[in-house]
């Protein structure tokens, strides 16, 4: 897997946003599979706490997505560049995909949250070692 340039400045293009999004895919599919039990991707319990807080700040900024998103969308409905593949109108559907995306922002953010409170739950937490 080769990585894409991550660098927020650019350059933009729908081609790097859709390798950008690939590549996230499977980063979330390569920890799923390191954090199963008896895979060795967690050692201590400042492992989980390290994965928490790098999970719940990715998480942190999906609703920018989200909007971004939706407002692609509402934008080009708008200026009539949408139809759907039967040649009806698209509205409908747009619609369905900006209210389903609205969801998506809350869970995000809900997901975000429940996260941070899980790793501040661990933060006075230690692994129990020959040295404590």
């Amino acid at each position: 897997m080769t990585t894409p340039d991550l660098r927020p400045s650019g350059p933009q293009s729908p081609e790097r946003t859709k390798e950008i999004g690939n590549t996230l895919g499977e980063a979330m599919t390569a920890l799923a599979y390191a954090t199963t039990r008896g895979r060795g991707g967690l050692e201590y319990v400042g492992d989980v706490y390290d994965l928490l807080a790098n999970l719940y700040l990715a998480l942190d900024k999906a609703p920018t997505i989200t909007d971004s998103a939706a407002a692609f969308l509402r934008s080009e409905n708008g200026r009539g560049r949408l139809v759907r593949d039967d040649g009806a109108d698209a509205a409908g559907d747009v619609l369905h995909a900006v209210d389903c995306l609205d969801d998506a922002k809350r869970a995000a953010r809900a997901l975000s949250e429940a996260l941070r409170l899980a790793q501040a739950s661990l933060s006075h937490v230690a692994t129990r070692t020959e040295e404590n």
